[in-house]
């Protein structure tokens, strides 16, 4: 009687150690895809700012790549990504806009002033891609999250 009680009572704390154990697991598994897919944002964000810089211009086709490979940011990200991410949209749409409308103004002071307008926004994106690390850094450090302590999230 006293043996079954003491392999059952083993068998308790087995199972427990068990379960434990998987829990422990099965939180590090949500950190690091919750890390994956953090570091997806980053880069696609990343490529898009590159590829404006580069061409200074953004083609329908880059932008809609962007729109997809980011359209997680909010579930994923605090207001302050989100919105980074919605302001380069935007310069994006005003760069792409302003350079075609450029080609077809009149040479003269109103092209001027969109070609400055432009260059304007290449330097914004130049800024925004220099401090893109900082930016995104809060939510790319592994080893604070290795360490138990979670981030703040709001959605």
């Amino acid at each position: 009687m006293i043996a079954i009680t003491i392999l059952s009572a083993l068998t308790a704390v087995t199972v427990a150690y068990i379960a434990l154990q998987q829990f422990l697991l099965a939180r590090e598994k949500f950190k690091l895809d919750l890390f994956e897919k953090r570091f997806a944002v980053f880069k696609a964000v990343e490529k898009f700012i590159n590829e404006a810089i580069a061409n200074r211009t953004v083609s329908m086709e880059v932008l809609q790549q962007f729109d997809r490979e980011t359209q997680t940011a909010s579930f994923l990200f605090d207001n302050d990504i989100v919105t980074l991410i919605g302001e380069i949209r935007t310069k994006a749409n005003t760069l792409t806009t302003l350079r075609g409308e450029r080609f077809q103004l009149p040479p003269g002071s109103e092209r001027v002033s969109a070609s400055k307008r432009e260059q304007d926004i290449l330097e914004e994106f130049i800024t925004t891609q220099q401090g893109l690390k900082n930016n995104f850094s809060a939510y790319l450090k592994f080893m604070t999250w290795k360490l138990g302590i979670s981030l703040p999230m709001t959605v």
